[in-house]
């Protein structure tokens, strides 16, 4: 045994020492030059010489430093003799290949639209796809709080144009109001707010003259209401048999009109709360308002039905104007996002005074209408008001609770394995999806400085969630350097650094791939790759096995001799392309890397230009040329 590992060791040193001569034939080393190092955080002195593979003493002279000397982030250092030659070491942008938008939980929004109007499904169908082990209830009318975060720390401020203004505390006892506006203010942080009251939002202000104590105070718009009319009839009993009865005798009480707090819910306009936000804007809202105390901040909470809230929520959520595509079959979309949406916010807790918030935190929701300066817009649509309608209460339920039903714009075409199972989304690439497919293109610069690194040789992703095409959503990548620095990044963070729409993407950065084209340029590195039968898989491993080399190394051994062959037959050997090319579309994938600076890639064009071979026609030729030989070099030692 000892005997043989000393001559495969010979066979591999002989391989590679021809590759040698290769280079030297070739190519002339490349110029030695300066470089230039930006410092980061963490850098030393040593670490840095030991980086680039130089003395320290070497790093000090070349800069003129001691070894006190104190370097600092953003200093330049002079790099000496380090320089990869005339060749290119940038590879230009980092292009980003990606798919969907959002977390890819849960419904698809376009995957929802793509199933309904063209594949006919209706909006139960739909819902049981994505949201798999689940079952529909219907509820019972509930209320629903929701913190409108735009007001935090600040007063709530209440205005109504044409009713009456009441606030009350956590009981209703409510208190009429003079005025149209109301300020309503937390005094430190205890249960106590102070109330002032105006004309409108511009105010000004002026102190009610009392406070009320209670965790929360409500504002309704009322109005009053007269009672129905009390009748009473009287008669008078006669003692006397042969006296004819008086008649009886009506009496009409006029009941006192009865302060009554307005229901919203399909009231006009002019009677809904306004929260103003500025002296001249404001945003309608049903159902009443709250002011609430959390740590010593005020909070502003809009508190109304849910079936009212939704009316606020699903237009902006999804467009109403797909109710109308695929001949109105869009509508199942949007009734689809009404029991996403409806079973999303009722099982949100998030606060103890409100149940969920009104950003994409949470879920959009705009109120009933807005207003501004010299501007009005409704939030709410006739058509989406007939998806809530249609599945008023419908929820999804896992088990005795509310599954929290998220959704995302478009999935890509498969959602993730979480609460829900991950499943195939082909609605997703509906005919007017724009980010089924997207494409981000990254400058070197900015990845480099969002990432405190110097240089980027390549970028690679290592791990993937495993749901859908080319293994799924990022869950690790990698940048590495040309020092060997490796910085690992997670998908989420990649994304969220660049502000793409998913982690669901490819990286392209690194050398050019010239498996079928050779760059027109010069690069320091490109790699090749060639696709093998299993059957010629075989004879790879052995000549690999033989040499002690991997199937990459094999490659790129076999490269080297040939095109060191052709270089000693000189312009007398005559080479004619193939008339049949190798062919490179195996299952089995080897690839492998050519340097400039050693001479490969000269090398691997060698090959490939008298032949007319593509850099992987090329590649696998030369290898099958050395595992012909080595298969005869095995059966003659037999």
């Amino acid at each position: 045994m000892k005997q043989r590992g000393n001559r495969v060791s010979t066979r591999r040193g002989a391989l590679l020492l021809v590759v040698a001569l290769m280079a030297n034939v070739l190519t002339a080393s490349p110029a030695v030059a300066d470089t230039n190092y930006v410092v980061v955080a963490g850098d030393t002195l040593s670490a840095i010489a030991e980086e680039f593979a130089i003395t320290l003493n070497d790093l000090l002279d070349a800069n003129g430093l001691t070894l006190e000397s104190i370097i600092y982030i953003g200093q330049v250092l002079t790099i000496p003799g380090v320089d990869l030659g005339d060749y290119i070491t940038d590879y230009g942008d980092v292009v980003v290949e990606g798919r969907g938008w959002g977390h890819g939980r849960g419904m698809g929004q376009y995957g929802s639209l793509g199933y309904a109007i063209d594949e006919g499904w209706n909006s139960g169908q739909i819902l049981d796809h994505f949201y798999g082990n689940t079952t529909a209830e219907t509820l019972d009318p509930q209320d629903i709080g929701v913190r409108l975060r735009a007001h935090d720390g600040d007063s709530t401020t209440v205005y109504v144009e044409n009713a009456i203004l009441v606030v009350g505390d956590q009981d209703g006892n409510w208190i009429e109001l003079t005025d149209q506006a109301v300020q309503i203010t937390l005094e430190g942080n205890v249960d106590r707010y102070s109330i002032a009251v105006g004309p409108d939002c511009a105010g000004p202000f002026t102190d009610a003259g009392f406070h009320i104590e209670s965790p929360i105070v409500r504002v309704r718009s009322a109005e009053y209401v007269v009672p129905a009319t009390t009748t009473t009839t009287s008669t008078t009993t006669s003692t006397t048999t042969t006296t004819t009865e008086p008649p009886a005798t009506t009496t009409t009480v006029a009941p006192d009109p009865v302060l009554t707090v307005i229901n919203t819910d399909d009231a006009a306009l002019d009677v809904t709360l306004q929260a103003c936000e500025s002296s001249s804007s404001a945003t309608w809202y049903r159902g009443e308002m709250r002011a609430a105390r959390y740590e010593g901040n005020q909070r502003t909470v809009n508190w109304l039905p849910v079936e009212q809230y939704l009316r606020g929520v699903v237009p902006r959520e999804m467009p109403a104007s797909w109710a109308e595509l695929g001949e109105g079959a869009g509508i199942a979309a949007l009734e689809v996002q009404s029991v996403a949406a409806r079973s999303y916010s009722l099982a949100e807790n998030r606060y103890t005074y409100a149940k969920t918030c009104d950003t994409t935190a949470c879920q959009v929701y705009e109120g009933r209408e807005s207003r501004g300066s010299g501007w009005q817009s409704s939030n709410e649509d006739t058509r989406s008001d007939a998806a809530i309608a249609a599945t008023a209460g419908l929820v999804r339920m896992f088990g005795d609770e509310i599954a929290r039903t998220e959704f995302s714009s478009s999935t890509g075409g498969h959602t993730i394995t979480g609460v829900f199972p991950g499943v195939p989304d082909d609605g997703d690439d509906v005919y007017n999806n724009p980010v089924a497919r997207w494409t981000e293109t990254l400058t070197l610069s900015d990845v480099l400085a969002a990432y405190s690194i110097n240089d980027l040789y390549e970028a690679v992703v290592v791990t993937r969630d495993g749901n859908g095409d080319d293994g799924g959503r990022v869950d690790e990548l990698e940048l590495r350097t040309r020092s060997g620095q490796v910085v690992t990044v997670s998908g989420y963070d990649f994304q969220w650094q660049f502000g793409m729409k998913s982690k669901w993407y490819n990286l392209e950065y690194g050398p050019p791939d010239a498996s079928v084209a050779f760059p027109a340029d010069r690069y320091d590195e490109y790699r090749v790759t060639a696709g093998y039968t299993d059957e010629e898989m075989v004879g790879m491993q052995s000549a690999a096995d033989y040499f002690d080399a991997t199937l990459e190394e094999l490659q790129l051994t076999s490269v080297g001799v040939l095109a060191f062959l052709i270089a000693l037959g000189g312009d007398d050997l005559a080479l004619e392309p193939m008339e049949t090319p190798p062919d490179v579309t195996g299952t089995n994938i080897v690839k492998s890397a050519y340097y400039a600076e050693n001479g490969a890639q000269g090398a691997l064009e060698s090959v490939a230009e008298p032949f007319g071979l593509t850099g992987a026609q090329a590649q696998k030729f030369a290898t099958s040329i050395i595992v012909f030989l080595t298969a005869l070099a095995q059966a003659g030692s037999e």
